[in-house]
């Protein structure tokens, strides 16, 4: 699905200002190539092709995430949103791409009254973000 970078870049101020903050959240990080914790979480390759058509989107996060606009905490808002997810869901999961999916769904029917997007879009907006936070090294560091 191609997404149009205005209306994306739209929905991510949007975001911040609906998100519910969340405590902060510690990680140990231990950055690693993104298609090796594809490999390691055991996800199949139409995730590692989906990931390569979103990845492109992720320049307009990291403009709005370095804006002087957003406050530390507002920084760290949906990174911390993700993390929580994927905490939450990484025992329910067998593999990576239950995990993505589950991330997004939780976060979908969190925020879904919150926007006027067709829930296809903001599905694809989220699913953005959860790759957004993998690339970031915020998520999918374990071995399943």
């Amino acid at each position: 699905e191609e997404v149009n970078e205005d209306e994306f870049r739209r929905f991510m101020i949007r975001f911040h200002e609906k998100v519910k903050y969340l405590d902060d959240v510690e990680s140990n990080i231990d950055p690693k190539d993104v298609f090796e914790k594809f490999s390691n979480m055991k996800c199949n390759k139409s995730v590692e092709k989906h990931y390569e058509s979103l990845c492109r989107y992720f320049p307009i996060i990291d403009e709005i995430m370095d804006s002087s606009l957003l406050t530390t905490i507002e920084r760290e808002s949906i990174p911390n949103i993700v993390i929580s997810e994927y905490n939450k869901v990484l025992s329910k999961a067998s593999n990576g791409n239950e995990v993505i999916e589950m991330i997004v769904e939780n976060i979908f029917q969190t925020y879904k009254d919150e926007f006027q997007y067709s829930n296809t879009t903001l599905k694809t907006y989220f699913k953005i973000l959860v790759y957004w936070s993998i690339y970031e090294c915020d998520i999918f560091n374990e071995v399943i």
